[in-house]
């Protein structure tokens, strides 16, 4: 009897060993709408937009430039990321905050947003933090240059994958 239940033991050890490291890991995904000019929203629907702006890629400098934008002038675009089955950690804009002013519009005061950001979140500095088990979100990045010139944005998506990271880097000049 003892000698059974040893090698029970044994065999669970051993095949729980086989699937050590068997977790699904991929590169998280983003997905970004069209660059809406001035839009103007109503009850939470957009019911019209000034214009909007086309993206051209580099590829030898792995960037994308997008169409002119007039000073004054806002860009909003929805922005979608997903982790597949991984856990989202993070995403974060990385902007000259002193040139453009880039927040993730995200109602705050909703719970079922407050039971996704984990501390240290700043919706409004595009920084968001999320607890374990969120694997997608959606929501409007808005985008007002304060100045003319020409204005990297970076955006970063993170999770808990073993490949962890993915990162859309574009220009946007203005007039």
């Amino acid at each position: 009897m003892k000698k059974s239940l040893f090698l029970l033991i044994i065999l669970a050890l051993t095949m729980n060993s086989c699937f050590h490291g068997t977790g699904v890991n991929t590169t998280p995904q983003m997905q970004f709408g069209h660059l809406l000019v001035n839009p103007r929203i109503v009850d939470g629907k957009i019911v019209s937009v000034k214009d909007t702006l086309f993206g051209h890629s580099s590829e030898e400098l792995e960037i994308v430039y997008v169409d002119t934008l007039q000073l004054g002038d806002t860009v909003m675009f929805m922005a979608f990321f997903d982790s597949y089955m991984n856990n989202l950690v993070n995403v974060n804009a990385t902007v000259d905050t002193t040139r453009v002013k880039l927040w993730f519009q995200l109602d705050t005061e909703d719970e079922q947003t407050r039971k996704l950001l984990a501390s240290g979140s700043d919706p409004q500095k595009g920084v968001l933090n999320f607890n374990p088990m969120y694997y997608q979100v959606s929501f409007p990045v808005f985008i007002v240059p304060q100045e003319t010139g020409s204005h990297p944005i970076k955006i970063t998506v993170v999770s808990d994958s073993e490949y962890s990271m993915n990162s859309a880097l574009f220009t946007l000049p203005v007039k």
